[in-house]
């Protein structure tokens, strides 16, 4: 089960605030990627006021090990 992650801040290694997070029935890092970035486009459209900026993927372990690419702004 990996966990996927909204933030806010300048990179979504090292996020300034988790601001939202929810289960992701999937082992594919892939699968909860594209889930996640689905999750945050539709925030920033219906909830700006958020600022969420970023999103990020948590392995069972606790640590991140994934998110956007660098060039993958929404």
């Amino acid at each position: 089960m990996l966990t996927i992650e909204l933030t806010r801040g300048h990179s979504w290694r090292e996020p300034a605030e988790i601001l939202d997070r929810r289960e992701c029935a999937t082992k594919s890092v892939e699968a909860a990627a594209a889930e996640a970035w689905a999750w945050l486009v539709e925030t920033q459209q219906h909830a700006p006021a958020r600022g969420a900026t970023h999103y990020r993927v948590i392995g069972p372990n606790g640590l991140a090990i994934g998110g956007p690419p660098e060039s993958e702004r929404p």
